[in-house]
């Protein structure tokens, strides 16, 4: 083989490389780009209908007949000449002029055939083409940016699927089965796997149904997760609903407020509809079928114990026995008092029965107004009888009143005067006794001198309970005592404070608003007297002055009104003037008459 032929074979052999490198790349690049994007695609959209899926796997099978047949097979049709490829590199060598061409047409032509010429020329012109090309690189003569540009396309593609499959293979294998086999069950792993927090099988009746749902790996829950209810399930025709539940505190959160009869439920969110159904039996939770409340009130009341109604009144101090019976076994029973108090009650053997004792500790006492539930608790742990709500209503024993009617105000007297004293005490039940206390000016440093007024038997007779509250009940009793005072020995100028205490069988004391009672001769005593009397023979003066001026202006209206038939404005004020005088009248003589002594 001649040197030159050698040349042009190499050059065909780069150059159909060239070519397939381009062709290769190109197609590489194309194919496995939209493989990526559909793969992706598919991996966040998560295509569950396989139509969807079939068309994916299409558009890439497409893609690559299409760049096939636009590109690999004009590659492999490519037949390249040493006669081309000498026109080739004439064309990148334009001093060659046409001497390669034809040198290779004299290389392929038979030497005995006379009419390509002489073989003497034949053989120059080949010694000098072949002299004038070694000066020259015919690998020159073809590009190799659009191959390598192929190449790179291609093997970044290459190496982008290589970084998948290695990162993530379990991944990259679902993406692949996905595109090959389109109708297989090859299906994505689910981003959410929703849980049920605390299911719920197992509900009273009446309460209320609240169920929480989160992630079972942690991921963020989907925005949007509903919760299906599919209520008569058992039936031919079963009713479902589905509502949106609300996040809350990290978690998914629905519920129903009131549960009457049995369902199934579960949720659904993000790409997870898997979770299975979860059955809710609803169960008839304990009842009250019957309740009695008796009242034990305060010993010192003298009351006898009552059964009283579930919502009642009772006296502060009131101890409360309780006895019940509920339609089930009970594991337990509280009274719960709002805001959060209980008192644990005793069930007895055969669980249907409850009590607690008006002498338990710690016992149910009356202190205040307040409400209560009586929380029954079956074997099952299922609550009732805490819809129905109890009322008790506190009354107040309050402590007794005292006053002392006489002497009605701060007065003077003698050493020898004999002093009314009137006591009137009230109490809301009865009065225990009545004591007039007193204290002298001259012995400051010695205790109070007491008296008994009245003292009422040792303990309350036994009877049935009252109303405090009622008009006229309790016990109101009115003292009088005259209290010597020539036995104390009180010298003029001494002063006496006295007043009434009143206790009730509670042990409850109040006083009476003292009275000053000033110590004076009998001369300043007389004087006082004289002096009052003076007073009010002055009052009654001024008092019949205004009687006379009244009747004056009276007997002037009436004959104006016996005259003329009518009374005008003048008349009519001069009646109110009278008639206010009156008044002023009967006052003031009150007045002077209270100031007598």
């Amino acid at each position: 083989m001649h040197p030159l032929t050698r040349k042009l074979a190499a050059l065909r052999r780069r150059a159909r490389l060239m070519v397939w490198a381009n062709a290769l790349g190109r197609v590489a690049a194309g194919v496995l780009s939209i493989a990526i994007v559909v793969a992706a695609l598919d991996y966040s959209v998560r295509f569950q209908d396989r139509g969807l899926r079939i068309m994916a796997s299409l558009a890439v099978l497409i893609t690559a007949l299409a760049l096939a047949w636009r590109l690999i097979w004009p590659a492999a049709r490519v037949r390249l000449s040493d006669l081309d490829l000498a026109l080739l590199v004439e064309r990148r060598f334009p001093k060659l002029r046409d001497q390669l061409a034809t040198t290779v047409e004299f290389l392929h032509a038979d030497p005995a055939d006379l009419e390509a010429g002489s073989l003497a020329l034949r053989r120059e012109v080949i010694h000098q083409a072949a002299t004038d090309s070694a000066h020259f690189d015919l690998g020159q003569t073809l590009d190799p940016r659009p191959a390598l540009r192929a190449g790179l396309a291609g093997t970044v593609a290459i190496a982008m699927v290589a970084i998948v499959a290695l990162s993530a293979p379990a991944d990259f294998r679902i993406a692949s089965m996905r595109l090959i086999a389109p109708w297989s069950d090859t299906a994505w792993p689910n981003v959410n796997h929703l849980v049920l927090v605390k299911p719920v099988q197992r509900l009273a009746a009446g309460e209320r149904f609240e169920v929480a749902v989160a992630d079972a790996q942690g991921a963020k829950l989907p925005s949007e997760v509903r919760i299906h209810y599919r209520f008569d399930y058992d039936s031919a025709r079963p009713q479902e609903r589905a509502e949106p539940m609300r996040l809350t505190g990290g978690v998914m959160v629905a519920g129903i407020e009131s549960v009457s009869r049995p369902f199934l439920y579960r949720a659904e969110g993000g790409d997870d509809d898997t979770m299975p159904w979860t059955e809710l039996i609803v169960v008839e939770p304990p009842a009250l079928e019957q309740l009695e409340v008796t009242l034990h009130y305060p010993e010192y009341t003298g009351w006898n114990p009552a059964v009283a109604e579930a919502n009642f009144r009772a006296l502060v101090g009131t101890r409360v026995a309780i006895a019940g019976r509920a339609n089930k076994p009970l594991r337990s029973a509280l009274v719960r008092f709002e805001p959060g108090n209980e008192l644990p009650l005793t069930v007895t053997a055969d669980g249907y029965s409850f009590a607690l004792a008006h002498d338990a500790m710690p016992g149910f006492v009356v202190s205040k107004t307040a409400s209560f539930t009586i929380d029954l608790e079956d074997g099952d742990g299922f609550h009732g009888g805490r819809d129905m709500r109890y009322e008790v209503r506190a009354v107040e024993d309050h402590a007794p009143t005292v006053a002392l009617e006489e002497p009605p105000a701060d007065t003077f007297l003698t050493a020898e005067a004999i002093v009314p004293v009137r006591t009137l005490a009230k109490d809301d039940l009865a009065v225990r006794n009545v004591e007039l206390r007193w204290s002298r000016s001259d012995h400051s440093d010695q205790p109070d001198t007491v008296v008994s007024l009245y003292d009422g038997p040792e303990r309350v007779e036994p009877s049935d309970a009252a109303d405090t509250t009622a008009p006229g009940h309790g016990e109101a009793r009115s003292i009088d005592h005259r209290w010597d005072l020539k036995s104390l020995g009180l010298k003029p100028g001494t002063r006496l404070s006295l007043y009434a205490a009143a206790t009730d069988y509670r042990g409850a004391t109040t006083q009476s608003h003292p009275r000053q009672l000033s110590i004076i001769t009998g001369d300043e005593l007389q004087d006082r007297l004289t002096e009052r009397q003076g007073a009010i023979l002055n009052e009654l003066n001024r008092m019949l002055k205004l009687e006379r001026d009244s009747r004056a202006q009276v007997s002037g209206v009436q004959i104006q009104l016996d005259q003329v038939g009518k009374l005008n404005k003048n008349d009519t004020d001069h009646l109110q003037q009278a008639e206010l005088t009156q008044r002023q009248i009967e006052r003031g003589i009150g007045r002077r008459e209270e100031g007598i002594p």
